[in-house]
């Protein structure tokens, strides 16, 4: 060891710290710079921090602080330590901590980042025995790069870790305020990627990226939480983690990344890298003395249950059931021989057969866990059929050339039941696809696809599962709900010139079920409001064209009409009031059809059914009178 290690690391240094553009920026002197790192004092000082391992980094600036003072001009007493810290974590959360960046400490802030990220690569290859040693942060191999279906995001998130100094600002946020989130994320990462790649090798579909990206980024928002918000970091962390990953355009390892809480778990179906991490997260605790330790699941789940805010029998028997699930995927692992042992330094080998279990020959508990497996086994492959836009549009493409409706009705299920982990934009996929079915001749199809429709729509906005800073921004996205809402209104109200006039008027009456289903899914005043108010202004606009009154009329019976104002519920009864008197007998049906509907509902207006009454009589409908 020795020498060969000492000079590797000042090669390093030097390439990092004497880079041209480096120098050029900060105007040191670059031979003052070589003379100090090939001093022998500076030698003997990395050999010492090899030695003994000790990488912890308040040697690291011990070794280096004559030199950082020694390029400092100003000549004001700073402490620097503190404020490299604080340049760190605005480098991927600008303004969270105070920090000037008008002075001379920025470059050397620099400086000492790209000395600390030598000194914590040369951890990660040498012998060290401290948790971070054991468990580092290693990137995935060549060859497991080039097995990536796609390596974009992969290699983006890598860029910007190393870009914004990542791993160096949460060592240093260790070392120095006392955190233990690196040895956690350490940790985390080891047991994910583990289990990770001997699912791979028993033939499991996922995706090692997303699963590393996810790993190391998960707990990256812990360092966005600012003032008070960093007593609920626990809470918070999730929002600002999001939006780390959202500014740096990593769309699929972020949906891991944010869902790593173990209440996550009660989504219904949730694609393997997300429960590999929850799984990981889970096992990965600090001791009552505070040092990190893997535990069992069993013992991980009274940590946690011990240390839950607010616990009444409900809130446990719910950490309970998500906490069943976590089981359920251990034994699922279980049952492919992966070795669950953090410590434990066997693995499945390359092309591990899985054993043929023959359900015929079990009996009792077996037959249980057996379903069990099946079940994980068929939500984790139907979502990796789900994994991104191009693995979508492949099996929606194979939709389209199915001429078994059994079988269309079931790709319709797919959607529906699996649409609550879908992107944006895979949700816009799927929506197209669906408008695309309601010339299907089947009605049963036409009306599963506008409920689906609706539901898509109305569930398009990003769910705010997780509790946010009081004041915090919500990003807006490029297309919102109320976006899809209006475009979808007007595409179902006025269906493209090219098909024919069967299917023009078997879309646009799919519209009172894509409103009932878009609606069923708001439950604020606000949204509900808003919505009413937006599919108002498209109905008005076509009111008064004859060719669509039908299907506005029937449109209205999708409406949640007990949650209008005054002045809407004032132009349905207009509308409904001039619809009983017309001349065109379906659209007298129509609008009698509308009035079952509301008179099942709460009336807000209450001389609205004396004037119905009052138009009936005068039709000679006096039978068809609503009580």
């Amino acid at each position: 060891m020795g020498q060969e290690q000492v000079m590797d690391v000042v090669h390093q240094l030097k390439k990092q710290l004497l880079n041209a553009s480096f120098i050029e920026e900060s105007k040191w002197n670059r031979e003052w710079i070589i003379a100090y790192l090939e001093h022998p004092d500076h030698l003997r000082g990395i050999e010492n921090i090899i030695t003994q391992g000790n990488y912890h980094t308040k040697t690291i600036y011990s070794l280096y602080e004559p030199l950082i003072r020694s390029l400092a001009t100003t000549g004001v007493e700073v402490d620097y330590l503190t404020q490299f810290h604080h340049y760190a974590v605005n480098l991927s959360f600008p303004e969270t901590e105070p920090f000037d960046s008008k002075n001379e400490t920025e470059p050397l802030a620099k400086l000492f980042l790209k000395i600390m990220k030598v000194f914590c690569d040369s951890q990660r290859v040498l012998d060290d025995k401290s948790w971070q040693g054991l468990y580092p942060i290693v990137e995935l191999t060549s060859k497991e790069e080039s097995e990536l279906e796609s390596t974009e995001e992969y290699e983006r998130f890598k860029f910007f870790f190393k870009q914004d100094y990542v791993y160096e600002m949460m060592k240093i946020n260790q070392d120095v305020m006392g955190y233990t989130t690196l040895d956690h994320v350490c940790g985390v990462y080891h047991i994910a990627m583990k289990v990770a790649r001997q699912l791979k090798r028993a033939g499991v579909k996922l995706d090692l990226g997303r699963v590393a990206g996810a790993a190391a980024g998960h707990d990256i928002g812990k360092y966005g939480c600012r003032g008070d918000e960093k007593k609920r970091v626990a809470y918070y962390h999730y929002h600002y983690t999001g939006i780390w990953f959202e500014k740096r355009n990593i769309t699929y390892i972020r949906r891991v990344a944010i869902n790593h809480s173990t209440w996550d778990l009660e989504l219904d179906n949730l694609p393997i890298e997300a429960l590999i991490l929850i799984y990981a997260d889970f096992r990965v605790k600090a001791d009552e003395h505070g040092d990190m330790t893997f535990y069992n699941l069993q013992d991980s789940f009274q940590v946690i249950l011990d240390k839950l805010d607010q616990v009444d029998e409900a809130k446990e028997n719910r950490y309970k059931r998500v906490y069943s699930k976590l089981k359920d995927f251990e034994n699922y692992m279980s049952e492919f021989g992966v070795v669950l042992d953090p410590k434990d330094s066997r693995e499945l080998p390359e092309h591990f057969e899985r054993e043929r279990i023959h359900p015929s020959l079990l009996t009792g508990q077996k037959i249980v866990n057996y379903c069990k497996n099946l079940s994980i086994e068929h939500n984790t492959r139907l979502m990796y059929l789900l994994r991104d836009e191009n693995s979508m549009n492949r099996l929606l493409e194979s939709a389209r050339s199915m001429k078994n409706t059994n079988d269309l009705r079931g790709y319709i299920d797919i959607i529906e039941d699996y649409s609550a982990y879908l992107t944006q934009k895979q949700k816009q996929i799927a929506i197209s696809f669906l408008y695309g079915l309601l010339v299907t001749p089947e009605e049963d199809i036409r009306k599963h696809c506008s409920w689906v429709i609706g539901r898509l729509i109305g569930n398009f906005d990003e769910e705010l599962r997780k509790e946010i800073p009081a004041g915090a921004e919500i990003e807006k996205f490029e297309v919102e709900g109320y976006d899809l809402l209006e475009r979808y209104i007007e595409r179902l109200l006025n269906p493209e010139l090219h098909i024919i006039g069967k299917h023009r008027h078997w879309t646009s009456y799919c519209l009172k079920d894509v409103l009932k289903a878009y609606f069923s899914c708001h439950r604020s005043q606000e949204k509900q409001q808003k919505s009413m108010e937006l599919t108002l202004q498209h109905l008005k606009r076509h009111s008064e064209d004859s060719g669509k009154q039908l299907y506005i009329l029937h449109a209205l019976r999708g409406l949640p009409l007990e949650a209008m104002r005054d002045k809407e519920l004032k132009w349905i009864n207009g509308i409904l009031l001039r619809g009983l008197s017309h001349e065109d007998e379906k659209i007298r049906m129509a609008t009698l059809n509308a009035l079952g509907d509301i008179s099942k509902m709460e009336a807000n207006d209450t001389g609205f059914f004396d004037e119905i009454i009052r138009v009936l009589d005068s039709e000679g409908l006096d039978e068809l009178r609503i009580v």
